[in-house]
């Protein structure tokens, strides 16, 4: 039977986000990541004129002719705003979910830089997914997340800069990536750092299992 190109994470996808408080769930603000999130700019298409207010954007034009927002007008909004005007808008097909990222992600998974797509790449998607199910955007993230795993936990599987020294790096939210997660998004960058920590803790456990086991050989 054919999968459904629209059916929610599953398996190992699915167990990361959901660890991670990723699947689609209302915003907390509680949590900066999430904020930021939903602070990122959409495409919208109005479905109806809208009186312009601050907190809407608008060219000189449309301020002269009556400060109204014509029916049809499209524009960028964050997506906290698009969710409030609700049906006076629709959201309009994100190009970092299009076809193009799809046919990239196929030619080569680790190379599509996630972090130019927007820094908070999964966290958006899910989020536009409830929006647009039939985008199939929950079944886009989970094969990216399959595929870029392997690269993404690459220091599980060779030994920590300085074994046994179990340092926190506090990398801030806002710091720009460099090295291996120049191309991850912040859900990825964060993975990344989780296997650089377990990584660490195994090599710091192993080196006093092995000052043990010296101690007791010499006795």
């Amino acid at each position: 039977m054919a999968a459904n190109k629209n059916q929610a994470p599953t398996g190992r996808a699915n167990l990361i986000m959901s660890q991670l408080h990723l699947l689609p769930q209302p915003a907390s603000y509680f949590c900066a990541h999430d904020a930021l999130a939903e602070s990122q700019l959409v495409r919208v298409r109005c479905n109806e004129t809208i009186p312009w207010n601050q907190w809407l954007p608008a060219d000189d034009a449309q301020l002269q002719s009556g400060m109204l927002i014509e029916r049809g007008a499209i524009m960028e909004l964050p997506l906290w705003m698009a969710t409030a005007l609700g049906d006076r808008i629709s959201l309009l097909p994100p190009r970092q979910y299009g076809n193009r990222v799809r046919d990239d992600l196929q030619a080569g998974a680790e190379a599509v830089n996630f972090h130019d797509l927007g820094p908070h790449y999964y966290r958006l998607g899910l989020k536009l997914g409830v929006r647009l199910p039939s985008l199939g955007i929950a079944s886009l993230l989970q094969g990216a997340l399959q595929a870029r795993l392997r690269k993404i936990s690459q220091p599980l599987l060779s030994p920590s800069v300085s074994t046994g020294a179990l340092i926190e790096t506090g990398r801030a939210i806002y710091q720009p990536a460099t090295g291996p997660t120049a191309k991850m998004d912040m859900l990825e960058q964060d993975l990344h750092e989780l296997a650089k920590r377990t990584r660490r803790g195994v090599d710091a456990w192993w080196q006093r299992e092995t000052l043990k086991i010296k101690k007791y050989a010499s006795e």
